[in-house]
């Protein structure tokens, strides 16, 4: 986690596309009081393009957390929560499931 939250705040899309699986997927759920992609978004160039095209500057700072008993970050905006990432890690029995 520690790999994927410093190229997020570096926004270093060459070291992002390095650390996540080139079968990455990217899935959302606004709560309807947010934006979210309407459709999952494949490959590690979408998914890392994806969140760097939303980063702004600055960027937000990525906190490590436990979501839904998985690994993930909080970003946060000027101190303010702005989005929660949760991560199935390769090799290690965390699992994806679809919805988070």
């Amino acid at each position: 986690m520690n790999a994927v939250r410093m190229t997020w705040e570096a926004q270093d899309i060459g070291a992002l596309l390095g650390v996540l699986a080139p079968d990455a997927v990217a899935t959302g759920d606004g709560g309807g009081l947010g934006h979210a992609a309407p459709e999952p978004i494949v490959g590690a160039a979408a998914v890392a393009r994806f969140f760097a095209e939303r980063g702004g500057t600055p960027g937000p700072e990525f906190v490590e957390c436990t979501v839904s008993a998985r690994p993930g970050l909080a970003a946060r905006i000027h101190g303010v929560t702005a989005s929660v990432l949760a991560f199935a890690i390769a090799g290690t029995g965390s699992r994806g499931c679809g919805r988070c």
